[in-house]
């Protein structure tokens, strides 16, 4: 119950929500081109 740690302020800082386009410039090495692309012409499909 006391061991002095304080509870309130966070030991990492909290992630900030990427957006779509923050995301794939993350992962677009790991994927094929092709699969990027159609990544990109279905957006409006699987954003958010």
């Amino acid at each position: 119950m006391k061991c002095s740690h304080n509870l309130t302020i966070p030991s990492e800082p909290a992630l900030k929500d990427l957006s779509l386009d923050e995301k794939l410039e993350k992962i677009q090495k790991y994927l094929p081109k092709g699969i990027t692309e159609k990544i990109l012409e279905q957006r409006d499909r699987i954003e958010g």
